[in-house]
C-alpha cells in the first residue's frame, strides 16, 4: 500500500484501500464507504449525527456530535476514516480550547474501542490509534 497520511494532526485513524479495484470503480467505492460509515458509525456512536462539511478541502465530515467529526479522507488509491474533535468556528468560540473539557477526554476514551470496531466493521484497517487530543 502507498504511503498515506493526509489526514488531521491527533486522530484516530483506519485505512480502506481502494487499490485492488480499478480507478473507474473508486467513485462507486466512495459513495458506498460514506453510507457504511454513516450507518456503523451512528451504530457504534450512536452520540453523532449525520453532518455533511468539510474542513479545509480534502477532510469530509460525514458525522459530528458534540466533542467529534468523524470523517473520511481520500487519496492514492486509499481512503483515511478518521474520528477527530471538533474544530468549527460555532464549535470553537463556545469551547476552551487551550484545555480540552474533562468530559471530552473521557467520550474519546469510550469511543475508541467502538471507533475500531466500526473501523473493522467497514473493512478498514486500523491504522493510527494514539491521539493528541490532550495537547
Amino acid at each position: 500500500m502507498a504511503h498515506f497520511e493526509p489526514y488531521p494532526p491527533g486522530a484516530l485513524v483506519g485505512i480502506k484501500t481502494f487499490a485492488k479495484l480499478p480507478p473507474r470503480q473508486w467513485a462507486q467505492a466512495y459513495q458506498r464507504l460514506i453510507a457504511d460509515i454513516r450507518h456503523a458509525g451512528q451504530h457504534h456512536l450512536h452520540q453523532l449525527d449525520v453532518a455533511s462539511s468539510w474542513r479545509g478541502c480534502i477532510d469530509r465530515v460525514v458525522l459530528r456530535g458534540a466533542y467529534a467529526d468523524l470523517g473520511l479522507t481520500v487519496g492514492h488509491g486509499a481512503a483515511a476514516v478518521w474520528l477527530d474533535r471538533r474544530i468549527n468556528a460555532a464549535h470553537r468560540s463556545r469551547a476552551d480550547w487551550g484545555s480540552f473539557p474533562a468530559e471530552a477526554l473521557a467520550w474519546f476514551d469510550l469511543a475508541k474501542p467502538r471507533f475500531v470496531a466500526m473501523l473493522r466493521e467497514i473493512g478498514c484497517r486500523p491504522y493510527h490509534l494514539k491521539t493528541a487530543l490532550a495537547a
